[in-house]
């Protein structure tokens, strides 16, 4: 997240993230995630004319039975809690 910090500060933006512990190791593609957040958090400072930025990542499990996949959420909020888009 350090790499992301200058491009809200160079706008005057604050900048909060929010990374919940992951549960053990998860296999993930690591440079299509990097490239995900990096779009996401990109768009959130567009987007936000002031105040501050929050990236947040939240772990979902599935279900016991498997019935439905594990999730990991990313998500962006501006001031006022809009969303931004993706």
């Amino acid at each position: 997240m350090r790499v992301l910090s200058p491009a809200a500060q160079s706008k005057g933006l604050g900048f909060d993230a929010q990374w919940k512990r992951l549960p053990g190791k998860v296999k993930i593609d690591a440079v299509r995630l990097q490239q995900v957040v990096q779009n996401l958090f990109n768009n959130a400072v567009k987007f936000t004319p002031q105040g501050r930025v929050a990236v947040s990542r939240e772990y979902l499990p599935g279900p016991p039975d498997g019935s439905a996949p594990t999730q990991l959420q990313l998500g962006a909020r501006s001031p006022g809690g809009r969303r931004i888009p993706k």
